[in-house]
């Protein structure tokens, strides 16, 4: 195994966690902070989201990638929609786990007044993550992916896979995880949370 191998092989156990810290993260601050203007790195623009820039060319690829802020892609009528009842104002957060990683989660408001409904645990993450700055989108998926064979066919995106309860997804150069939380159905959910993102794409 090589060394960028041995590096995204770990970096795939971390965004893992770093989508669980977001959710952990929805559930403490959901309603202090608003989707607009809460993340610490790349530029925002004149209508409050924020990009990343990633120099793909290092990796072998000859563009830059813009990456789109998660909350930017999901409506608030579509994740009430997914959640089964009216959203609380989405929750940004930033991670660090090796690449750029920005995620975005979504709470019932029902769920974020009281916390001991049943279904307060269930939140919708979604993660946009950009590759290590010496390889190529092409090839932090293929290497992320490796040999799983989980695949999925999600309508509007270019391809996708399941690890465990996260649906991994990319469209036109960004790479997309979704999750649901301690949804019941929470595959159905983040299927239906991606095929959303990869339309606003």
């Amino acid at each position: 195994m090589t060394d960028q191998e041995r590096q995204v092989q770990d970096m795939r156990g971390r965004r893992g966690q770093a989508v669980a810290a977001a959710a952990v993260a929805a559930l403490l601050l959901i309603g202090t902070a608003g989707c607009g203007g809460s993340s610490s790195d790349g530029a925002s623009s004149s209508d409050g989201s924020t990009t990343t820039t990633q120099d793909a060319g290092k990796g072998g690829g000859s563009e830059s990638h813009t990456f789109p802020d998660p909350c930017d892609l999901v409506p608030i009528e579509k994740a009430s929609e997914i959640l089964g009842g009216e959203s609380a104002d989405p929750v940004a957060t930033d991670a660090e786990v090796g690449t750029g990683s920005k995620s975005c989660a979504w709470q019932t408001q029902a769920g974020k007044d009281d916390p001991t409904l049943d279904g307060a645990g269930h939140i919708l993450t979604l993660s946009v993550t950009s590759p290590p700055e010496t390889m190529s989108m092409d090839d932090f998926w293929t290497t992320t992916k490796g040999a799983n064979s989980d695949t999925a066919e999600i309508a509007g995106c270019d391809e996708a896979f399941w690890n465990g309860s996260l649906l991994n997804a990319r469209k036109d150069g960004v790479y997309l995880t979704g999750a649901a939380g301690q949804d019941p159905d929470a595959k159905a959910s983040a299927e239906d949370l991606v095929t959303v993102a990869c339309a606003s794409i």
